[in-house]
């Protein structure tokens, strides 16, 4: 132990960390839960840090609505790749800020008529 007193924290920083962490709950999962989902997404190609990011939103959402993340990964293994890669940006769409969305940009099919009228 430490012969130093313990710092006694002021009102204020405590009201600080209160509001700081308002927003943020802690949700606990077993290693081998957060592993399997890891591996499933780096098997689909997805990157290591992409993989542990939707890891992370994938199992706090099936905590939050109470299922099982081997359900959930068994319902995504029969998907194929465009369709897996829509179904997690609609979920990471669920759980970011309403100002910015996660989509994809279509090139936009313009007939030879409209062509002709587009300045370039």
């Amino acid at each position: 132990m430490s012969e130093l007193p313990n710092k006694q924290q002021k009102s204020e920083q405590k009201t600080i960390r209160y509001f700081d962490t308002y927003y943020e709950k802690n949700i606990e999962v077993a290693a081998n839960e957060f592993d399997a989902a890891n591996a499933f997404f780096i098997k689909r190609g997805f990157g290591e840090l992409a993989s542990l990011v939707i890891s992370q939103v994938l199992l706090t959402q099936a905590k939050l609505e109470k299922i099982k993340i081997f359900q959930l990964l068994d319902g995504l293994r029969n998907i194929d790749r465009v369709q897996l890669n829509f179904v997690i940006a609609k979920i990471l769409n669920q759980n970011r800020s309403k100002t910015s969305k996660i989509g994809y940009n279509r090139p936009i099919n313009v007939g030879s008529r409209e062509r002709q009228n587009i300045i370039v």
